[in-house]
């Protein structure tokens, strides 16, 4: 799946912030956890910047990266994005993620 870097990290905040789970579980969140985080060279590469609650990066120079979501690493996000539903947490920014995730549109 190609994701931004925008979609990246509204998939990261739909994960669960300190898992705890069976085995394969942790290590389906972890490792998708360390696929869709930003690299020290994409952060200089992109310009990444956080401020407070703001992301910013120099979308010209941006690109979608290939990461690899399996079956359950898919239903794992799906999680995610029903809980911030369920906690009126939906947003512009993760509204198309949600209906992708959840709503199997696309």
């Amino acid at each position: 799946m190609e994701l931004g870097i925008l979609e990246r990290a509204v998939i990261l905040q739909a994960l669960p912030k300190n898992p705890e789970d069976d085995y394969l579980t942790y290590k389906i969140i972890t490792d998708l956890k360390k696929e869709l985080s930003f690299s020290e060279e994409e952060i200089k590469k992109f310009k990444i910047e956080i401020t407070g609650d703001k992301l910013t990066w120099d979308e010209s120079r941006s690109k979608k990266k290939e990461i690899e979501i399996g079956d359950k690493g898919k239903e794992i996000i799906a999680e995610g994005f029903k809980s911030l539903n369920e906690n009126k947490k939906i947003n512009r920014f993760n509204v198309p993620l949600y209906e992708e995730f959840v709503l199997n549109k696309k």
